[in-house]
């Protein structure tokens, strides 16, 4: 059934990828402008100056919570690769998970392009890197919309629907898995997927926190949700500006302050930009000493 499906799918994800690296320019102007416009109206709503900020929660994001989450993503990505049959290393998908992160500011799905050419490169065929990149991407993205379900659902009746769609949704990308390798790496990438939307929460309640705004771990869940759909739509780099408007949108409707919704989700994409750059920087220079120690 994959076989057919990724035949059709490739050429219109290859296609869609020309047009936005054709108009990268334009997409990142409009992003920023989103971004920065947005930023500026949510700081001047909310009074918001630099001795308001609670910089120890800036400093548990910079410093525990987004590294944490690079260590996450290696795992991710050697579950990813163990599905496919292909064995990793942690570090090199330590690496990896680092140049995806960073790659994911690109205006194409670069994170995708990342993890599955580094599998193509190491002999994984492309359409069986594709498929399973897109079914581990899909089920990050169900799994978050079941959770931001959860907590609209005191709210507007969409929450049951987001729950019910992301529960069916995710419980199929994890049978998929299942039936192209085995059950204990389907339950694998289900676990860490678990753990990754738990790590995304706690993120997304320390840069409410550092606005001191009081929320809920659990009502940070659609923000949450908005973040990852908005990094995984790559209409903008990263999601960039999106992610923010979305979390802006999905606030009014839930009583939450749109201002801080926005600049919460902003806050942790500069520090989740800022670890993952500096991770890459890292990785690019010992890279680049190993190789010139070899020759």
């Amino acid at each position: 059934m994959s076989e057919p499906l990724s035949q059709h799918i490739i050429p219109k994800i290859d296609w869609l990828r020309s047009i936005l690296s054709t108009n990268r320019n334009l997409l990142l102007f409009l992003a920023l402008i989103l971004f920065v416009g947005g930023t500026m109206i949510s700081v001047q709503s909310l009074e918001l100056t630099w001795s308001k900020l609670r910089w120890s929660a800036i400093f548990t994001l910079l410093f525990l919570l987004v590294p944490i989450s690079l260590i996450y993503g290696a795992v991710n990505m050697m579950v990813l690769a163990r599905s496919a049959g292909l064995r990793l290393s942690f570090a090199t998908s330590l690496r990896i998970s680092s140049f995806a992160q960073l790659a994911e500011f690109l205006p194409v799905p670069g994170g995708a392009i990342v993890r599955g050419g580094f599998m193509m490169q190491h002999g994984v065929q492309a359409k069986s890197a594709f498929m399973h990149v897109v079914v581990n991407a899909l089920l990050w993205v169900l799994l978050s919309a079941a959770a931001a379900g959860i907590a609209i659902s005191a709210f507007s009746p969409i929450g049951f629907f987001l729950v019910t769609l992301g529960g069916i949704g995710a419980a199929a990308c994890a049978i998929w898995i299942w039936r192209v390798s085995h059950i204990g790496l389907a339950l694998a990438a289900f676990g860490v997927r678990i753990f990754g939307l738990l790590l995304v929460g706690l993120r997304v309640f320390a840069a409410f926190t550092a606005l001191n705004f009081s929320m809920s771990l659990l009502g940070v869940y659609p923000f949450a949700f908005a973040s990852i759909l908005g990094s995984a739509s790559s209409l903008a780099p990263g999601g960039l500006g999106v992610s923010e408007a979305l979390s802006a949108v999905i606030a009014t409707a839930i009583e939450v302050s749109p201002s801080a919704a926005f600049l919460a989700v902003g806050i942790d994409r500069i520090c989740g930009l800022v670890v993952s750059g500096i991770a890459s920087g890292f990785f690019t220079i010992t890279k680049t000493q190993g190789a010139a120690e070899d020759a």
